[in-house]
């Protein structure tokens, strides 16, 4: 008992000038934090949403966090470090929108420091019953295919896709699009891996979220006239020419006649083993690759050989 007694006397008596002014510092302390002047400021608390009934989905994006301001001593603000997050118990929620408002007393604080506002101060919950479905994916482009190339066929493997997330979403949906592929970009049939566009979707599972794309492309086909070519002899040396130049029709891709000019033509007759006099040679022509001839006046072309 004794050594007891001794021990608590020790307590007190042992270094009791700096244990009192320990004390007098604290109580400083403490005074000054309780007559300072109150700051406000902001801090942020994070939210978190706990007990989603089973085969139900926290539908869009609600908030992950809330804007608390405070007012309180400096000394008692200075110190709070990080705040605790508030819990959002959805356990008796049903499918549809609910509006949750927070609670004060939830957010735990030091005693001394007051709420004064709360950003947003009202949380609007969904959620939804999950179900699935399957889709077809349905390409999407713009732009235009350069000139002279036109479009084949444009196919999508896979052709169907299954979701599974937000029953009220899926039920409105027809079909799933990809992003939008700019066909100026395309120079040649070619298959290119293509996200698709889920948009606000909430969705638990995806078949896939890029598909294959198939894009087929072909030489735009048009006809062209081309007036005057010159028409050229060969085969012989004295000659009168009376049909000097012709008039043709060709048909071939867009980007092969789109470029000729009447001069890139070669239009001739062959003469070779006529024999004098006023004579008639048909009109031949070299065409160009993967063109074809559709007209040609004159057929014959009209000669005098001396």
């Amino acid at each position: 008992m004794k050594t007891l007694i001794e021990k608590l006397k020790n307590l007190f008596t042992h270094n009791w000038q700096l244990k009192l002014l320990s004390l007098f510092l604290a109580i400083l302390l403490w005074l000054f934090a309780v007559f300072e002047k109150p700051v406000d400021t902001t801090i942020v608390v994070p939210l978190t949403y706990q007990n989603i009934p089973k085969r139900m989905i926290l539908v869009g994006n609600p908030p992950d966090r809330i804007l608390v301001e405070i007012k309180g001593p400096r000394a008692l603000i200075t110190s709070i470090k990080k705040s605790g997050s508030y819990r959002i118990n959805l356990g008796n929620l049903r499918p549809g929108t609910t509006a949750i408002k927070i609670d004060p007393s939830k957010i735990h604080l030091p005693p001394g420091i007051e709420i004064t506002k709360i950003t947003p101060s009202i949380i609007e919950i969904t959620i939804d019953r999950i179900a699935s479905r399957v889709l077809p994916v349905r390409v999407r482009t713009k732009g235009l295919l350069p000139p002279g190339l036109e479009l084949k066929k444009i196919t999508v493997e896979p052709s169907k896709i299954k979701l599974t997330g937000a029953a009220s979403q899926l039920n409105s949906l027809r079909a799933i699009y990809t992003e939008f592929i700019d066909l100026s970009d395309i120079k040649t049939s070619q298959t290119i891996d293509v996200e698709l566009d889920f948009g606000n979707l909430t969705l638990v599972e995806v078949t896939t979220r890029i598909v294959h794309v198939r894009i087929e492309v072909m030489a735009r086909k048009i006809l062209k006239e081309f007036n005057n070519v010159p028409i050229h002899v060969f085969g012989g040396k004295n000659f009168v020419l009376k049909d000097k130049t012709a008039h043709l029709k060709l048909y071939g891709p867009q980007m092969i006649l789109g470029k000729l000019t009447p001069s890139d033509i070669k239009v001739y007759i062959n003469i070779a083993g006529f024999k004098k006099g006023r004579r008639r040679a048909r009109v031949e022509v070299d065409l160009p690759p993967q063109t074809r001839l559709v007209e040609i006046s004159p057929l014959f072309a009209e000669v005098i050989i001396h």
